[in-house]
C-alpha cells in the first residue's frame, strides 16, 4: 500500500475511540523487541503492507499484506516484522461494553459465544475465506468504505456478532497448548506488569511480578518457570534488553537514557546484560543496525 493511502486511512481512524472499540493504524517497525503481552479485549487486525510473523504462547504464524489477525482476550502474543517493516490497522473490541443506539444487545449472549472460541492467529484469504472476509469487512468500516448514514457501532456490532458465531464453530487453530501442555495463564498479569513498568520508566522486579499475580514470591517463581520455561529474572532481562535493542536501532537516544528507560540500575549492569544476550556491546549493536 502506498504511503499516501496509509496517511489517508490514518486521518480517518486516529480519532475513532469509543466506549467499546478502539481503532489504531500502526506502522510496525523492524524490531528485535520480542515481548509477549496481552489485552483484555478482542484484537482484530488487517496487514496493509509488509510481512513478518505473529507469535503467540502456542504458535508461530507468518503474515503478509492482505492477511488478517485475531487475538483473543488475555492471549499472550507479539508481532515481529521482516526487514521492510509492516503497516497494520487494529480494531480492539471489548464485547462486555458493547452498545448501540439502535440495537438490543444481550451481553450475556455475547459472553457465552465468546467462551466457545478457541482459535486465533493469522488467517489468509485462501485458508480461511469466511474469517478473512469478516475481519476485512470490519476494517473497511473504518477505512471509509461503509455507508456513512448508518452508525458505526451498529455495523460493527452486527459484523462482530457474525464473526463470533463463525469462530465459535470453527476449530481450525487451537491455542490451548504450549509445548504439548496446557499453559498456566495465571502468570499473565506478571508479564503485563513488566511491560507496564518499562512503559512508565520503572524497574520491574520479581517481587512485583509475584504481587501482580497475588502469589508468594517463592510459589510464583516455580509456577512461572513451569509455565514459560524461563525464570522470572531471565524474563525481565530478556524484555529489558529487547526494549534497549529496539531503542538503539530506531532512536538517537543516548546510551545512558536508554538503559535508564529500560530499568537498569547502572551502565555496567546494562552493558554486561546486553552483551550476554546479543553478543555485541550496545555501541556495536547500534552501528550494525545503522549499517544494515
Amino acid at each position: 500500500m502506498k504511503r499516501e493511502n496509509v496517511n489517508i486511512i490514518y486521518e480517518r481512524v486516529r480519532a475513532l475511540e469509543k466506549n467499546f472499540y478502539w481503532v489504531t493504524l500502526y506502522p510496525m517497525p523492524v524490531s528485535e523487541f520480542k515481548v509477549l503481552h496481552y489485552h483484555e479485549a478482542f484484537e482484530l487486525g488487517v496487514c496493509l503492507s509488509g510481512s513478518g510473523k505473529c507469535m503467540t504462547d502456542s504458535d508461530e504464524m507468518p503474515f503478509s499484506a492482505g492477511d488478517v489477525q485475531l487475538i483473543l482476550p488475555f492471549q499472550p502474543h507479539y508481532n515481529i516484522t521482516d526487514r521492510e517493516g509492516a503497516v497494520w490497522i487494529f480494531i480492539t473490541v471489548d464485547l462486555l461494553k458493547m452498545s448501540s443506539p439502535h440495537l438490543n444487545i444481550d451481553v450475556a449472549y455475547f459472553a457465552e459465544i465468546a467462551r466457545k472460541i478457541d482459535i486465533s492467529g493469522v488467517f489468509t484469504k485462501e485458508g480461511n475465506p469466511e474469517i478473512h472476509r469478516l475481519i476485512t469487512d470490519i476494517a473497511r468500516i473504518f477505512q471509509g468504505e461503509a455507508r456513512e448514514n448508518i452508525a458505526l457501532s451498529d455495523i460493527l456490532t452486527l459484523k462482530f456478532t457474525e464473526l463470533l458465531i463463525l469462530l465459535s464453530h470453527n476449530k481450525a487453530h487451537s491455542v490451548d497448548s504450549y509445548g504439548g501442555q496446557k499453559k498456566d495463564r495465571s502468570v499473565l498479569p506478571a508479564m503485563n506488569y513488566v511491560s507496564t513498568s518499562l512503559d512508565n520508566g520503572r524497574r520491574p522486579t520479581v517481587a512485583g511480578m509475584a504481587e501482580a499475580c497475588f502469589m508468594s514470591e517463592s510459589y510464583f517463581r516455580k509456577l512461572f518457570k513451569a509455565s514459560t520455561g524461563e525464570s522470572p529474572k531471565s524474563y525481565i532481562l530478556r524484555i529489558q534488553t529487547g526494549a534497549a535493542a529496539t531503542m538503539l536501532a530506531s532512536t538517537n537516544l543516548s546510551t545512558s537514557e536508554i538503559y535508564t528507560r529500560c530499568g537498569f540500575e547502572d551502565y555496567s549492569t546494562f552493558y554486561r546484560s546486553f552483551l550476554q544476550v546479543y553478543q555485541a556491546s550496545p555501541a556495536e549493536y547500534r552501528k550494525k543496525c545503522r549499517q544494515d
